[in-house]
């Protein structure tokens, strides 16, 4: 560790007396500065990013906690990833040892996260309305298998969720099963008709569509809505009393409020009707109990448990490929057993849920912020270790990745410093950066208003890929951004010349 620090110091020493050669001026002073103040943050990140490695090596599940440590080193990780808000809950051995709030719910306010702070739960809805489920199969209410129309007229059906005729014969095949292991062929959501896009059972495919099909036989069934179920088979018994499927004016007060990858704030949803998609509000220790719940079966036979955690269904393309997906949660095999999780994804604010049932060892994470789940695999390992399989496969690229660790650069430092940083990852080529890595941090810096940033960034990117359709393509996004449309057409059409298939040259010509 020593080493490595001693490696950073160096560097950066070199280049303070390359900027610097005379050692005087207010201009000296500042750079000087600027490059100390980097020195200390990017040590910090690669000093914890080798403890992180050295801790997980071992991929154990952890069997105890230290609060102290993590109190000190999860708002080290928040601000590497810019993550405004977090709440945390942590299960091991059957017993809920921990939970905490850090950061702030609003960035404006500046108001504090705490024990009470209530977050939208996004897709971890779907978990809790799958707990119902399977206790209503243990208690009989309904099967696993059977065609959800036979529980259900038709009309019912077609009036409640379909919004008009079923017209695909597909439709009468689909079971409870197939709904909670997203193979009803359903879109995650829609817009107009309903679709289904393969036979029922013979694919998986994210869908928001069939948990809500099943919420409406299973509320034609209890003659109850989601949110009188989930109060009978899940806020009651746990005793989850800051949680619900549809707003209340209560939260108010503890509702925090979501922010975009640039910390801008976006308020809060109130969901006026209950989805088991998606409309859960929580906290997490609310989740921290039910999850709790779970992994010691809790109010659940051990056959229908054992069935929750099976793979039923697996996608034969797509994100998801590489895993499977049981009754309601994603499934996974780790070296010590296998393990449940979901994610929860509602643009602001991101959420995590993960548990290993043979050490009833598991993670809640809630967090408000575009950003939360870029230090969801850190934060899982340093809490609750184990393996954490779904964060290879999810579309978060984690905070110690050189795209991010630049990209954060140049937010806090400009573009100067940060290809600096380049230059460092550069040097090791273990952590050579591809065009599109450098390409992706150009288009998210437009994205984010940093369009100087940007086009100094894919500028570098085309000395160093000048046969890269894709970073003159960037270059003219930019330009256009910047109102500069005769350097715009000239980037454009040099993309276009380099890969005449690029459509979106094509058609901002077409506008030029």
């Amino acid at each position: 560790m020593y080493w490595l620090q001693r490696q950073i110091y160096v560097f950066f020493l070199y280049k303070r007396m390359t900027y610097c050669k005379t050692g005087f001026g207010k201009a000296c002073i500042m750079k000087k500065t600027i490059y100390f103040s980097f020195y200390v943050k990017l040590t910090i990140y690669l000093v914890s990013s080798f403890l992180l490695t050295t801790e997980a090596s071992a991929q154990a599940v952890k069997t105890t906690i230290d609060t102290t440590w993590l109190k000190k080193r999860i708002p080290e990780m928040m601000d590497s990833a810019a993550v405004t808000g977090l709440s945390v809950a942590v299960v091991q051995q059957g017993k809920f040892v921990w939970h905490k709030g850090f950061g702030r719910s609003n960035n404006q306010t500046r108001q504090p996260v705490t024990a009470a702070t209530l977050y939208e739960a996004a897709s971890l809805s779907k978990v809790v309305f799958s707990y119902i489920v399977w206790q209503l199969v243990d208690q009989g209410v309904l099967t696993l298998d059977k065609p959800l129309v036979d529980y259900v007229p038709l009309s019912h059906i077609e009036e409640v969720f379909v919004k008009g005729k079923v017209t695909d014969a597909r439709f009468h095949k689909i079971t409870a099963r197939m709904c909670l292991g997203h193979a009803t062929g359903f879109p995650n959501g829609r817009y107009g008709s309903l679709k289904i896009g393969f036979n029922p059972g013979s694919n998986l495919s994210y869908s928001g569509e069939g948990f809500t099909y099943l919420q409406r036989v299973v509320e034609y069934l209890t003659k109850k809505n989601l949110e009188q179920l989930a109060v009978e088979y899940v806020f009651g018994p746990l005793q989850m009393h800051h949680s619900s499927y549809r707003w209340q004016e209560r939260f108010t007060p503890h509702m925090a409020d979501g922010h975009g990858s640039q910390g801008t704030v976006v308020k809060h949803r109130k969901q006026p009707e209950a989805r088991a998609a998606y409309s859960l509000v929580s906290t997490a220790e609310d989740l921290g109990k039910f999850l709790t719940a779970v992994l010691n079966q809790e109010r659940l036979s051990a056959t229908i448990f054992q069935e929750a955690i099976t793979p039923h269904s697996k996608a034969k393309s797509g994100m998801l490929k590489p895993l499977s997906w049981g009754l309601g949660v994603g499934v996974f095999e780790t070296t010590e057993g296998k393990g449940f999780w979901h994610w929860g994804d509602y643009g602001t604010f991101k959420a995590y849920l993960v548990g290993f049932p043979a050490q009833q060892t598991g993670l809640v994470l809630l967090t408000n912020s575009a950003n939360g789940l870029n230090l969801g695999l850190a934060l899982s390992e340093i809490t609750v270790g184990g393996d954490h399989v779904p964060f290879y496969v999810l579309p978060f690229k984690q905070y110690t990745n050189p795209e991010n660790q630049i990209y954060r650069a140049v937010v806090d430092y400009g573009v100067e410093v940060a290809l600096e940083v380049y230059n460092y990852y550069k040097l090791k080529k273990d952590r050579r950066l591809t065009e599109k890595t450098l390409n992706n941090i150009g288009t998210k810096l437009l994205k984010g208003g940093k369009r100087e940033d940007a086009l100094q960034m894919l500028k570098m990117n085309s000395l160093l890929y000048p046969s890269s359709y894709q970073v003159y393509d960037s270059l003219g996004e930019v330009y256009l951004a910047l109102g500069n449309k005769i350097a715009a057409k000239e980037y454009f059409s040099k993309s276009l010349s380099l890969n005449p298939q690029n459509w979106n040259a094509a058609r901002k010509l077409r506008y030029l």
